[in-house]
């Protein structure tokens, strides 16, 4: 089961607890599920879309009435276009970003999550406020971003200070501090988790929970 997509009434309360979550993306269902989408309105509509236990939990959220109907929309998407396990970030993301786009390698991997992110990256009026579902990545910008990704990780392995005594020091820390990683760090993890994409037609998809 995904962590539970019901609205978070305290949003604003409890900020801190919320995270990104990034999802490699079936984009080809993605991509054929938008008009149908676009069109279901009512339990009735979501019923062909519903085809696992997530997305049938979901239709029944929605017909109790504990979701509306842009909400039951991004269940949906979430619940059938999400593969394998997620690449969990919190707000220090952020950080990781200003990272990227201060390296000339690393321009078109901070637009392209900026973008995602913040923009609403290939999303419609369908989906409603980007309240869970921030925005999607196409395949081809998938393998954009993780190249870009990928040459930043090159320049984190020839920096001469990777292994450095307080570089190492640092890092023990952090773990046993439950310290946010630095953000080359996260840009190495980050990178692995791209590199995971099981087929060419393989997006990404990002919310935030």
């Amino acid at each position: 089961m995904r962590k539970s997509r019901k609205k978070n009434r305290d949003w604003d309360d409890h900020p801190k607890y919320h995270q990104w979550y990034f999802y490699h993306c079936d984009y080809p269902l993605y991509d054929s599920f938008r008009p149908m989408l676009r069109q279901a309105k009512y339990p009735e509509d979501f019923g062909s879309l519903a085809l696992n236990l997530d997305s049938r939990e979901a239709l029944r959220d929605f017909e109790e009435n504990e979701l509306d109907m842009f909400q039951a929309r991004q269940a949906m998407v979430e619940a059938q276009c999400c593969l394998g396990e997620p690449f969990v970030a919190g707000r220090e993301f952020v950080r990781t970003l200003t990272f990227l786009k201060r390296r000339e390698a690393g321009i078109t991997a901070s637009t392209l999550l900026e973008d995602m992110l913040f923009g609403r990256l290939n999303m419609q009026d369908w989906s409603g406020e980007p309240e869970r579902l921030m925005g999607v990545l196409t395949p081809d910008e998938r393998r954009a971003l993780s190249s870009s990704v990928g040459f930043v990780r090159k320049t984190i392995r020839r920096s001469p200070d990777t292994f450095s005594p307080v570089r190492i020091t640092q890092k023990i820390l952090s773990g046993l501090l439950d310290i946010p990683p630095a953000p080359d760090v996260t840009t190495v993890q980050f990178h692995r988790f791209l590199m995971q994409a099981t087929n060419e037609g393989t997006g990404l998809i990002a919310f935030w929970i």
